[in-house]
């Protein structure tokens, strides 16, 4: 709220927000314990009857003691003990500003800072609380822990592997709530001052757990609260653990689950010195692990002869020999203010004579336009963005205000990767084709049947349908469930100058049709070259990698990605017939 005035004669309501807002107590701090006036009894400002009513900051500045602010309940305006604090105050000489706040406002302040003078004192049950769960989503391998809180019940699950798992179900909703306003409150950093249920709020929570093997694990949760209808919030946190990675460890892109023929691939382009790579998927699909596998290989190959500037909000990785620069957020920051700070500290960047620039994510048309400067100027890029295929890279980029020509300009444009992570049987426990479709062969569930039905047909022969595996949900002491891990399926197009040619002109569907006709159309070869990500999948399924449901969950039934395929074949059909018919023509002709 612009204007923030006095109110002692002028009563409107605000928000701690508002102040926040408008630095109304940047100068001031909160007084506790007993506050003297002359002539009159000491008045306990921490106590609970007293801060149920009204808040007394004082001036930071030692020669200004008789500068205060009062920040009331807006349903204590009346209440007695109030009016005389505040008369008392008038008649000693205090120079007084009020600020009634709205009574949710309050109470939700009044909350916040009483967990932050109670977590002052004590090691109390609400922060073990946090740190057995934080431990266990760590220890668990989880990505995300979700808290879900609603009217009177809240519950906690962890995303593992892609799926969200209970780790405690519908409960009374008080000790998780608490965990939430001291996670928010007193642990987080870059935020807001207050946890407020009723908005959609940001934060970054470090953390250190000490987990079952004594080792202490540095954490960085990554925060975003939001609304549930009219009683209810969501607290999503991403779990980032905060490594310092080995300069000299081994790179093996295929350790990530790419083929031989994809990592080498990926390796030979991202060794030109310019040009740009951009890797696509959603969130959470592996393209932050594959970036930071790239940026090492890169400074490896180059004996760390190279300036590497990467740009993180926030950072997840900790790397060797890299300028790693942070986007910092505070209080109350809106997006064009994030995106201001991005825009500047890139162009500095550019000006730090840069060797290779990972500018984060390009969302927007600001960030496609210094993606496009960086490319232009000579430099090396890596980048990623949100679509859902490779070739989706270029409408991508051209909806961000990037045109055709500047794409197709040589050297601009190297490498587009699309990825998505799936999950990984266990080899020591998952089930043979054989065992599988004994267990089903009398099952009544048709969906299961037509599955086999569909993988028979595609198979060139028993022995590569002998090669499909599948999850035993029982486990085994290596795994959980059967799944050991996710791993990455990916579609990758280097822009070659035919490629170019098919962007310059905005043509995407023949740019992907020339691309897809590059493959050997062969399912379980390890070359992926013109191959989609689903097709990626398959080829895991008859290395024995990947159970065939996950395949059809994550992408589309086999027949439906064999159709794709399909219709390229069918095309090249016609074009030898056409080009047969005009041979016979010519023929007859002489």
């Amino acid at each position: 709220m612009s204007n923030i005035t006095n109110t002692f004669n002028n009563i409107e309501k605000y928000t701690i927000d508002d102040l926040e807002k408008a630095n109304v107590l940047a100068s001031y701090e909160s007084f506790t314990g007993n506050f003297k006036i002359k002539g009159h009894a000491d008045v306990n400002l921490s106590s609970p009857e007293i801060q149920k009513i009204f808040y007394l900051f004082k001036r930071i500045e030692s020669n200004k003691d008789n500068d205060v602010i009062i920040l009331v309940n807006e349903k204590s305006i009346n209440n007695t003990q109030y009016a005389t604090f505040k008369r008392r105050l008038n008649e000693n000489g205090y120079n007084l500003t009020t600020y009634i706040i709205s009574s949710e406002s309050y109470e939700s302040y009044a909350e916040t800072e009483k967990l932050k003078s109670k977590s002052m004192d004590t090691e109390y049950e609400t922060h073990d609380f946090i740190n057995e769960f934080v431990k266990a989503s760590v220890e668990r391998n989880a990505s995300d822990i979700h808290i879900e809180i609603r009217d009177k019940i809240a519950r906690i699950r962890f995303k593992i592997n892609g799926s969200l798992q209970i780790y405690l179900d519908w409960v009374d909703k008080q000790n998780v709530l608490n965990a939430t306003r001291v996670l928010y409150t007193v642990l987080a950093q870059e935020k807001d001052k207050t946890f407020d249920e009723t908005k959609n709020q940001q934060a970054i929570v470090p953390i250190s757990i000490i987990d079952s093997k004594g080792k202490k694990r540095k954490l960085r949760l990554r925060l975003q609260t939001l609304r549930h209808l009219s009683s209810g919030v969501d607290v999503v946190m991403r779990v980032i653990e905060m490594k310092v990675e080995d300069r000299e460890q081994e790179i093996d892109f295929e350790k990530l689950g790419y083929t031989n023929q994809q990592a080498k691939l990926i390796k030979r382009l991202i060794a030109r010195p310019i040009g740009s790579t951009v890797i696509a998927g959603i969130t959470g699909s592996g393209k932050s692990t594959t970036l930071k596998n790239m940026i090492i290989y890169i400074n490896q190959k180059n004996n760390f002869e190279k300036k590497i500037y990467t740009i993180e909000d926030p950072p997840e990785y900790e790397l060797p020999d890299v300028t790693q620069v942070p986007i910092l957020r505070q209080s109350g920051d809106k997006d064009e203010v994030i995106k201001g700070r991005i825009l500047d500290v890139m162009k500095g960047c550019m000006r730090a004579d840069p060797d290779v620039l990972i500018p984060g994510e390009i969302r927007d048309a600001e960030t496609t336009n210094l993606f496009k400067s960086a490319n232009q100027s000579g430099h090396q890029v890596l980048s990623t963005i949100h679509t859902t295929s490779a070739v989706g890279i270029i409408p991508r980029l051209e909806g961000f205000n990037l045109n055709y020509r500047d794409m197709a300009m040589p050297d601009f444009l190297v490498c587009l990767i699309y990825q998505k992570l799936v999950k990984k049987l266990c080899p020591h426990c998952s089930i043979s084709y054989q065992e599988f479709n004994q267990k089903t062969s009398n099952t009544a569930n048709e969906d299961i049947v037509e599955m086999i039905e569909r993988f028979k047909k595609i198979a060139k022969d028993e022995e590569e349908l002998e090669q499909i595996r599948f999850q035993n949900e029982e486990g085994c002491s290596h795994c959980k469930g059967g799944i050991l891990g996710r791993t990455v399926a990916a579609e990758i197009i280097e822009v070659d100058r035919t490629a170019r040619g098919f962007i310059e002109k905005g043509k995407i569907s023949e740019l992907e049709d020339y691309w897809l006709k590059l493959s050997d159309k062969k399912w379980g070869t390890e070359n992926m070259v013109g191959k989609t990500v689903a097709q990626h999948g398959v080829q895991k399924v008859f290395a024995g990698i990947v159970d065939p449901r996950e395949v059809e969950r994550e992408f589309m039934t086999i027949d439906q990605i064999s159709l794709y395929r399909e219709l390229i074949k069918n095309e090249e059909e016609e074009e030898r017939n056409i080009d047969s018919r005009k041979a016979f023509t010519q023929i007859s002709l002489n």
